[in-house]
Protein backbone atom coordinates (compact mmCIF):
# COMPACT_ATOMS: atom_id res chain seq x y z
CA UNK A 1 0.00 0.00 0.00
CA UNK A 2 1.60 3.32 -1.31
CA UNK A 3 -0.18 6.31 -0.08
CA UNK A 4 0.98 9.73 -0.34
CA UNK A 5 -1.57 12.32 2.06
CA UNK A 6 -1.75 16.33 2.05
CA UNK A 7 -2.31 17.61 5.59
CA UNK A 8 -5.58 17.87 5.82
CA UNK A 9 -5.78 14.00 4.98
CA UNK A 10 -3.35 12.89 7.28
CA UNK A 11 -5.48 14.97 10.33
CA UNK A 12 -8.51 13.04 9.27
CA UNK A 13 -7.18 9.71 8.51
CA UNK A 14 -6.04 10.11 12.49
CA UNK A 15 -9.47 10.46 13.65
CA UNK A 16 -10.94 7.83 11.66
CA UNK A 17 -8.30 5.59 14.21
CA UNK A 18 -8.99 6.89 17.01
CA UNK A 19 -11.80 4.26 18.04
CA UNK A 20 -9.26 2.00 16.83
CA UNK A 21 -6.45 3.02 19.10
CA UNK A 22 -6.93 0.90 21.95
CA UNK A 23 -6.19 -2.21 19.94
CA UNK A 24 -3.17 -1.23 18.46
CA UNK A 25 -0.06 -3.39 19.71
CA UNK A 26 2.53 -2.79 17.35
CA UNK A 27 2.90 -1.07 13.72
CA UNK A 28 1.10 -3.77 11.77
CA UNK A 29 -2.01 -2.60 13.52
CA UNK A 30 -2.27 0.39 11.53
CA UNK A 31 -1.96 -1.84 8.02
CA UNK A 32 -5.15 -4.00 8.73
CA UNK A 33 -7.18 -0.71 10.79
CA UNK A 34 -6.66 1.40 7.38
CA UNK A 35 -7.20 -0.69 5.03
CA UNK A 36 -9.76 -2.66 5.74
CA UNK A 37 -11.57 -0.76 8.51
CA UNK A 38 -11.12 2.77 8.13
CA UNK A 39 -11.66 2.63 4.00
CA UNK A 40 -14.87 0.70 4.70
CA UNK A 41 -15.94 2.49 7.61
CA UNK A 42 -16.11 -0.08 9.50
CA UNK A 43 -17.34 -0.08 13.31
CA UNK A 44 -17.49 -2.81 16.11
CA UNK A 45 -19.69 -3.30 18.85
CA UNK A 46 -17.08 -5.12 21.10
CA UNK A 47 -13.46 -6.21 20.98
CA UNK A 48 -14.60 -9.96 20.50
CA UNK A 49 -16.15 -8.73 17.08
CA UNK A 50 -12.84 -6.48 16.44
CA UNK A 51 -10.17 -9.07 17.09
CA UNK A 52 -12.13 -11.71 15.11
CA UNK A 53 -12.35 -9.75 12.19
CA UNK A 54 -8.78 -8.54 12.75
CA UNK A 55 -7.50 -12.23 13.08
CA UNK A 56 -8.79 -13.37 9.61
CA UNK A 57 -6.95 -10.51 7.73
CA UNK A 58 -4.02 -10.79 9.06
CA UNK A 59 -1.06 -12.08 6.92
CA UNK A 60 2.29 -12.76 8.17
CA UNK A 61 4.28 -11.90 5.11
CA UNK A 62 2.41 -8.60 4.52
CA UNK A 63 2.69 -7.76 8.27
CA UNK A 64 6.79 -8.38 8.15
CA UNK A 65 6.88 -5.86 5.39
CA UNK A 66 4.76 -3.59 6.56
CA UNK A 67 6.44 -3.03 9.98
CA UNK A 68 9.70 -2.95 8.38
CA UNK A 69 8.61 0.39 6.33
CA UNK A 70 6.70 1.67 9.52
CA UNK A 71 9.46 1.59 12.02
CA UNK A 72 12.33 2.21 9.47
CA UNK A 73 10.13 5.40 8.57
CA UNK A 74 10.15 6.35 12.43
CA UNK A 75 13.27 6.19 12.72
CA UNK A 76 13.90 8.24 9.46
CA UNK A 77 11.59 10.65 11.19
CA UNK A 78 13.92 10.64 14.36
CA UNK A 79 17.14 11.39 12.58
CA UNK A 80 15.25 13.87 10.31
CA UNK A 81 13.69 16.23 13.06
CA UNK A 82 16.51 15.52 15.44
CA UNK A 83 15.31 17.44 18.67
CA UNK A 84 11.78 18.44 17.44
CA UNK A 85 11.06 14.33 17.19
CA UNK A 86 10.97 13.83 21.05
CA UNK A 87 8.95 17.31 21.44
CA UNK A 88 6.54 15.61 19.59
CA UNK A 89 5.35 13.53 22.55
CA UNK A 90 4.20 14.53 26.15
CA UNK A 91 4.25 12.27 29.77
CA UNK A 92 2.73 12.38 32.69
CA UNK A 93 4.54 14.12 35.23
CA UNK A 94 3.60 11.42 37.88
CA UNK A 95 4.46 8.61 35.92
CA UNK A 96 7.87 10.06 35.30
CA UNK A 97 8.24 10.86 38.74
CA UNK A 98 7.33 7.03 39.83
CA UNK A 99 9.62 5.62 37.20
CA UNK A 100 12.12 7.74 39.00
CA UNK A 101 11.08 5.93 42.13
CA UNK A 102 11.16 2.68 40.50
CA UNK A 103 14.79 3.31 39.04
CA UNK A 104 16.32 4.19 42.76
CA UNK A 105 13.78 0.98 44.27
CA UNK A 106 14.33 -2.03 41.75
CA UNK A 107 16.32 -3.49 38.91
CA UNK A 108 14.38 -1.64 36.12
CA UNK A 109 13.53 -2.47 32.97
CA UNK A 110 11.99 -0.95 29.80
CA UNK A 111 9.90 -2.72 27.14
CA UNK A 112 8.66 -1.06 24.62
CA UNK A 113 6.91 -1.16 20.67
CA UNK A 114 8.58 2.26 20.58
CA UNK A 115 12.09 2.12 18.94
CA UNK A 116 15.31 3.11 21.23
CA UNK A 117 16.90 5.66 20.04
CA UNK A 118 13.28 7.79 20.94
CA UNK A 119 13.13 6.20 24.37
CA UNK A 120 16.78 7.09 25.47
CA UNK A 121 16.25 11.28 24.45
CA UNK A 122 13.05 11.17 26.12
CA UNK A 123 14.46 9.71 29.36
CA UNK A 124 17.26 12.49 28.85
CA UNK A 125 14.91 15.21 28.54
CA UNK A 126 12.74 14.12 31.36
CA UNK A 127 16.46 13.84 33.43
CA UNK A 128 16.31 10.25 34.22
CA UNK A 129 19.22 8.60 34.16
CA UNK A 130 18.44 5.12 32.72
CA UNK A 131 21.08 2.21 31.67
CA UNK A 132 20.60 2.30 27.75
CA UNK A 133 21.33 -1.98 27.78
CA UNK A 134 17.67 -2.59 30.17
CA UNK A 135 16.28 -0.63 27.18
CA UNK A 136 14.13 -3.63 25.50
CA UNK A 137 12.71 -2.36 21.84
CA UNK A 138 10.89 -3.68 18.96
CA UNK A 139 13.03 -1.65 16.26
CA UNK A 140 13.53 -3.26 12.87
CA UNK A 141 16.03 -1.32 11.63
CA UNK A 142 18.55 -4.35 12.34
CA UNK A 143 21.18 -2.20 15.37
CA UNK A 144 20.10 -3.99 17.90
CA UNK A 145 20.07 -8.12 19.63
CA UNK A 146 16.11 -8.05 20.32
CA UNK A 147 15.20 -7.01 16.79
CA UNK A 148 11.30 -7.74 16.56
CA UNK A 149 10.22 -9.28 19.60
CA UNK A 150 7.20 -8.25 21.71
CA UNK A 151 6.57 -6.96 24.54
CA UNK A 152 5.97 -10.61 26.27
CA UNK A 153 9.14 -12.20 24.59
CA UNK A 154 11.00 -8.91 25.89
CA UNK A 155 9.94 -9.81 29.34
CA UNK A 156 10.87 -13.62 28.85
CA UNK A 157 14.21 -12.94 27.79
CA UNK A 158 15.10 -10.44 31.06
CA UNK A 159 13.75 -12.87 33.08
CA UNK A 160 14.96 -15.61 32.16
CA UNK A 161 18.45 -13.95 32.35
CA UNK A 162 18.17 -12.91 35.64
CA UNK A 163 16.51 -15.50 37.80
CA UNK A 164 14.01 -17.39 35.36
CA UNK A 165 10.06 -16.64 34.87
CA UNK A 166 8.99 -17.78 37.93
CA UNK A 167 10.84 -14.94 40.22
CA UNK A 168 8.82 -12.18 41.65
CA UNK A 169 8.17 -8.84 39.11
CA UNK A 170 5.95 -6.13 38.87
CA UNK A 171 4.72 -5.42 34.89
CA UNK A 172 3.21 -1.53 34.39
CA UNK A 173 1.18 -1.76 31.27
CA UNK A 174 -1.89 -0.44 29.68
CA UNK A 175 -2.17 -3.11 26.92
CA UNK A 176 -3.36 -6.74 28.16
CA UNK A 177 -1.83 -8.85 25.61
CA UNK A 178 1.73 -9.06 27.71
CA UNK A 179 0.16 -9.73 31.02
CA UNK A 180 -2.42 -12.46 29.14
CA UNK A 181 0.40 -14.01 27.59
CA UNK A 182 2.96 -14.31 30.74
CA UNK A 183 0.45 -14.94 33.63
CA UNK A 184 0.52 -18.48 33.23
CA UNK A 185 4.03 -19.24 32.96
CA UNK A 186 4.67 -16.55 35.60
CA UNK A 187 3.10 -17.24 38.61
CA UNK A 188 4.39 -14.20 40.64
CA UNK A 189 4.06 -11.67 38.13
CA UNK A 190 2.06 -8.97 39.42
CA UNK A 191 0.49 -6.17 37.02
CA UNK A 192 -0.38 -2.27 37.40
CA UNK A 193 -2.87 -2.42 35.29
CA UNK A 194 -2.24 1.40 33.89
CA UNK A 195 -6.23 2.43 32.91
CA UNK A 196 -5.39 5.75 32.40
CA UNK A 197 -3.49 4.55 28.88
CA UNK A 198 -4.88 3.38 25.69
CA UNK A 199 -5.65 -0.32 26.90
CA UNK A 200 -8.80 -2.35 25.92
CA UNK A 201 -11.31 -2.71 28.82
CA UNK A 202 -12.81 -6.23 27.79
CA UNK A 203 -9.12 -7.78 27.30
CA UNK A 204 -8.58 -6.61 30.46
CA UNK A 205 -11.41 -8.56 31.86
CA UNK A 206 -9.52 -11.88 30.69
CA UNK A 207 -6.69 -11.55 33.46
CA UNK A 208 -7.99 -12.98 36.75
CA UNK A 209 -8.59 -10.10 39.40
CA UNK A 210 -6.24 -11.26 41.76
CA UNK A 211 -3.10 -10.80 39.16
CA UNK A 212 -3.36 -7.15 38.52
CA UNK A 213 -4.33 -3.51 40.15
CA UNK A 214 -6.31 -1.15 38.50
CA UNK A 215 -4.36 2.71 38.32
CA UNK A 216 -6.81 5.03 37.28
CA UNK A 217 -4.65 8.03 37.36
CA UNK A 218 -0.94 8.51 36.54
CA UNK A 219 -0.65 10.25 40.25
CA UNK A 220 -1.34 6.85 42.20
CA UNK A 221 1.72 5.11 40.08
CA UNK A 222 4.39 6.09 42.61
CA UNK A 223 2.83 4.61 45.65
CA UNK A 224 1.21 1.20 43.81
CA UNK A 225 5.19 0.57 43.12
CA UNK A 226 6.33 1.54 46.54
CA UNK A 227 3.95 -1.18 48.25
CA UNK A 228 6.09 -3.70 46.55
CA UNK A 229 9.54 -2.82 48.20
Amino acid sequence: METTLESGEVDALTEALRPYRPYVVDGKDYLYQIEYFVRSNRHFSSSKAYWEAFDVLVDEDKSRKFNTTFYGTRRDLQYLLENRYVRLFTAYNEAVEAMRDSTELFDTYICTARDKAAVISFLKMANLPFDEQKIYSRDFNGLYDNVGLGKSQQIGRILKANGGLQQKFVLIEDQAKAPLELYETCTAMTVLHAAYGYGDAEQWAKLPEDRHQTILEPKHLGESLRQFK
